[in-house]
């Protein structure tokens, strides 16, 4: 509730003030100005709709019943349009390369005992 209410025209206005002031001090290239965002995914198979004939009057489906393990992919990139190879963090206590079979190549694969990115990976 207090980051929706602390989103306002004026609190928007005052980060890009102190933003611009530091870009220009600082004197920062697009190549140094970057974004970094994660989102979780899970690899359990959760349908939403189920297609069937009208006439039919039972309908089944069935799924996985895990509950799943979260994974984090971490993906960055520069302003000048620079991508960094995205990290996949796995809940695990020892990474294996497997995990890493069809990924894009360069992707970093790392741990955390939850799956969620730590303040050394971030930096990793």
């Amino acid at each position: 509730m207090s980051q929706a209410a602390a989103f306002n025209e004026a609190n928007k206005n005052k980060f890009f003030e102190i933003y611009q002031h530091e870009l220009e001090k600082e004197q920062f290239t697009a190549s140094r100005v970057r974004n970094v965002d994660e989102t979780g995914f899970t690899a359990v198979h959760a349908p939403r709709k189920i297609l069937a004939k009208r006439s039919l009057k039972q309908v089944g489906k069935i799924t996985s019943g895990e509950k799943g393990v979260t994974t984090t992919a971490v993906c960055a990139f520069s302003a000048s349009g620079n991508y960094i190879p995205p990290m996949l963090i796995f809940k695990r206590k020892r990474m294996t390369k497997l995990l890493l079979r069809g990924s894009p190549p360069g992707t970093l694969g790392a741990w955390s005992d939850n799956g969620w990115i730590t303040n050394e990976l971030f930096l990793k």
